[in-house]
């Protein structure tokens, strides 16, 4: 009997000693990995995600998708919206992804403008099948919210979708002589409440 209570306590001793271990490593990579942020450009934040993303390495895809974007990279801002959308790397938050999804239709359709107004038509049309295709996003969110949200959460993002809609509607209406400058920032507040 007395074999068996040392070989337990054996056993546990092992057990809280690789845990603690693994603890340590633990704090150690993400010590590292706050390390590389600092040190980091959006350009290889954004790369780096990308290769975590195709290792199916979410979590870490998504930190470097939002260190990028809060550095204002329009591909990370992209990356995060479909990444809040679908809860990838991160809780699900349609409110986040549609607030994110205002800002990259916002920022395409203002760089579609520009490259209009310099006659660089392979720029526009790039510009503007990002803005088509985030306006489409961007209806899916709200109809999705809408169907499936709570009473609560729908008035809370009332604003918001109103704001989506009007910028669509003033986009779909705009004359290119008009055009404002190019605001691709993500606001301090937005940062606070959007990511996990």
């Amino acid at each position: 009997m007395e074999k068996i209570l040392k070989s337990l306590l054996a056993i546990l001793l092992f057990a809280q000693t690789n845990n603690l271990a693994a603890m340590n490593q633990e704090k150690s990579l993400e010590e590292k990995f706050s390390k590389i942020e600092i040190n980091m450009n959006k350009s290889k934040a954004y790369i780096m995600g990308l290769e975590f993303l195709e290792a199916n390495e979410l979590e870490i895809a998504f930190q470097y998708f939002e260190y990028a974007a809060n550095k204002n990279h329009f591909n990370s801002q992209i990356q995060l919206t479909y990444m809040l959308m679908d809860g990838a790397g991160c809780e699900k938050d349609l409110a986040a992804a549609l607030e994110l999804c205002n800002i990259v239709k916002k920022i395409s359709f203002n760089r579609a403008e520009k490259a209009r107004a310099t006659e660089n038509i392979r720029k526009e049309i790039f510009y503007r099948k990002i803005y088509n295709e985030f306006k489409l996003l961007w209806e899916d969110l709200v109809t999705e919210i809408l169907t499936n949200g709570t009473e609560i959460s729908k008035l809370a993002l009332l604003p918001l979708i109103e704001q989506g809609a009007m910028q669509i509607q003033g986009e779909d209406n705009k004359d290119p002589e008009d055009q404002e400058e190019d605001d691709d920032k993500i606001s301090d507040e937005f940062r606070d409440k959007i990511y996990c």
